[in-house]
């Protein structure tokens, strides 16, 4: 499921058995989770595992959020194939399919050049929204943008030379 968050939605504490992303467009978001507040800037995301007590709100009435509700087994059957048991980020997925709830959400932020990953990004959010909402049930395409979306955090972090 893909959804714009409504910004005047209050900040709810609720969990999910699902994982959840969150791409910030415009604006910025608040998440709280675990005793700890992360904030999310344009650009990037923020991806909530299943069981893990959080809140989320908007920065300001004009930032724009895309919700991303992404079932376990989606992981299993499409992703877990191109993924490396050596990354973060595969190591913070695997948990969450397997139950085991993350002490933290995973935060992507494009390390160089954010102007690019931004840029990058925001089409390929803008491609999954169109194809979620014209109602097409594509899973395939659907799937094809959620691996590129994933894709461009792993490269990313790869390329990174601190945890």
């Amino acid at each position: 499921m893909f959804y714009r968050h409504i910004n005047s939605l209050l900040a709810v504490e609720h969990e999910h058995s699902f994982f959840e992303l969150y791409f910030v467009w415009r604006g910025g978001l608040e998440q709280h989770s675990g005793g700890w507040v992360y904030e999310i800037g344009e650009g990037e995301f923020i991806i909530t595992p299943p069981g893990m007590r959080h809140t989320v709100k908007s920065k300001t009435k004009d930032s724009v959020l895309f919700n991303i509700l992404i079932p376990k087994d989606v992981f299993n059957t499409i992703l877990f194939g191109a993924l490396t048991t050596s990354h973060p980020l595969d190591a913070f997925l695997r948990q969450g399919v397997a139950g085991e709830t993350a002490n933290m959400p995973y935060i992507f932020s494009p390390s160089e050049n954010v102007e690019l990953y931004h840029t990058g990004l925001c089409r390929l959010v803008k491609a999954l929204i169109f194809e979620c909402y014209r109602g097409s049930n594509n899973v395939l395409m659907i799937n094809g943008f959620l691996n590129q979306l994933f894709g461009i955090a792993f490269s990313d972090n790869m390329n990174r030379h601190d945890d």
